[in-house]
C-alpha cells in the first residue's frame, strides 16, 4: 500500500470538512463521510480524529433514547464506541461560512 503524502491528506480533510457543511446541522456516521470522500473508514476515521484534536469538529455517541424515542448524543472524548457521528463545531461552521461567503444558515 502506498503511503498518501501530507499534501493529499489536506485535501481530503478540506472535503471532509466540505461534506459535513453541506449536510448541517445533519450528522453523518463515519462510514457516510467515507462513502463521500470516496476513501476507506479507517482512513477517514484517523483524519476525523485528527480534526477533533483541532477542534474543528466533534465527535457525538449515541448514550440512550429520549422520552419520544428519539436518540441522544453527546460529546466523546476518545471513544472506543462502534457508532459515532461526526458535526462541525459552531465556531468551525462560521469560520467556513465566511470563508465562502455564503448566507447559508442552518
Amino acid at each position: 500500500m502506498s503511503k498518501i503524502s501530507d499534501k493529499k491528506k489536506i485535501k481530503i480533510c478540506e472535503e471532509i470538512l466540505r461534506v459535513l457543511y453541506d449536510t448541517s446541522p445533519k450528522d453523518l456516521s463515519t462510514y457516510h463521510i467515507a462513502n463521500e470522500v470516496l476513501r476507506d473508514n479507517e482512513f477517514v476515521l484517523g483524519l476525523l480524529r485528527s480534526l477533533e484534536e483541532r477542534s474543528v469538529i466533534v465527535g457525538l455517541s449515541k448514550v440512550n433514547k429520549g422520552k419520544m424515542g428519539e436518540s441522544v448524543f453527546k460529546a466523546t472524548k476518545k471513544s472506543k464506541k462502534k457508532r459515532i457521528v461526526w458535526r462541525m463545531t459552531d465556531r468551525s461552521f462560521k469560520e467556513y461560512q465566511n470563508l465562502l461567503g455564503s448566507s447559508y444558515s442552518p
